[in-house]
């Protein structure tokens, strides 16, 4: 069983490589569940997780000519997810960092 869902997942990421629009329809179907469960388990943000999530699907369809390398549809939008989400933590935490630093230095008080 596990041959077969393999064999019909190649199948369905081989015509959705050569731009069948109902291939991505599918996978889309088949793993944005799935893909939105594995982005929760980082954050309890569930708008960011669904954008990520929609951004990793824009972007598969943008870049199918380079995916020709994939193997594993499953795990490859995973890793998406996973950088995705990450790359948006890093750019929160350098704005939080620059916020910071654009604040003035706390200043104790002597005295009364």
């Amino acid at each position: 069983m596990d041959n077969m869902k393999k064999s019909t997942d190649e199948i369905i990421w081989n015509r959705f490589l050569e731009g069948d629009e109902k291939a991505y329809a599918l996978i889309y179907t088949m793993y944005a569940s799935q893909v939105y469960s594995y982005g929760m388990r980082f954050t309890d943000d569930t708008e960011l997780v669904k954008d990520c999530m929609h951004d990793v699907f824009v972007k598969i369809y943008q870049n199918r000519e380079t995916l020709a390398f994939v193997d594993n549809i499953k795990l490859y939008l995973f890793i998406a997810m996973k950088s995705s989400l990450f790359n948006v933590f890093r750019k929160d935490k350098r704005q939080q960092d620059g916020d910071r630093r654009k604040c003035p230095p706390v200043r104790k008080r002597h005295g009364g």
